[in-house]
């Protein structure tokens, strides 16, 4: 009988420590207009890029980190908000502030150093975040005036994630939420 109840017991604790993981189901989107491959990651019920968005349009204000195109593989392209808009795939949408929100609340909130660790590249959402300097922002799909819109920040100096605005006009990195 004691056997029966350590084995329960420790099968138990089993379940309850893979229930609490958070282990990602990472996957692939490819973009059917230039063929390029993208990481996903399953994040609760969202599946998002798992890397920053390099889609090259025609036209827009938008620019490589670095001033060669081989930094757009590693980074990604910025892009001002209205560019941002355009350039999103079908199946696919900028995602608003509520669902970064969801997304940071998942590992322990704004301002906090468990979330900034868990969505740096190798951190255990699999987001994937890469710093082309101090800090990296992503604009989100909310506009908070004519001239501004809301992003998502997260800062390597503070080690820290929040939520601001900056203006359309600026340049910012995408990720993208499947819709």
């Amino acid at each position: 009988m004691k056997k029966l109840t350590i084995s329960l017991t420790v099968l138990l604790l089993a379940i309850f420590i893979v229930g609490k993981s958070d282990a990602q189901t990472i996957g692939t989107f490819t973009d059917p207009r230039d063929g390029k491959i993208y990481k996903t990651v399953q994040i609760g019920d969202m599946i998002w890029l798992g890397e920053n968005y390099a889609y090259k349009p025609g036209s827009g204000n938008f620019k490589s980190y670095e001033p060669n195109e081989n930094s757009v593989e590693k980074y990604g392209y910025q892009y001002d908000w209205i560019t941002a808009k355009q350039v999103v795939p079908n199946g696919w949408h900028l995602p608003s502030s509520e669902e970064f929100l969801i997304l940071i609340n998942r590992y322990g909130g704004e301002y906090s150093e468990e979330t900034y660790s868990a969505l740096l590249n190798g951190g255990i959402s699999s987001f994937n975040v890469l710093f082309a300097g101090y800090f990296t922002n992503f604009w989100c799909l909310d506009e908070e005036s004519e001239t501004h819109a809301k992003e998502f920040y997260i800062d390597t100096v503070l080690e820290e994630v929040r939520m601001g605005t900056s203006e359309k006009s600026e340049l910012s990195y995408i990720r993208l939420v499947k819709d």
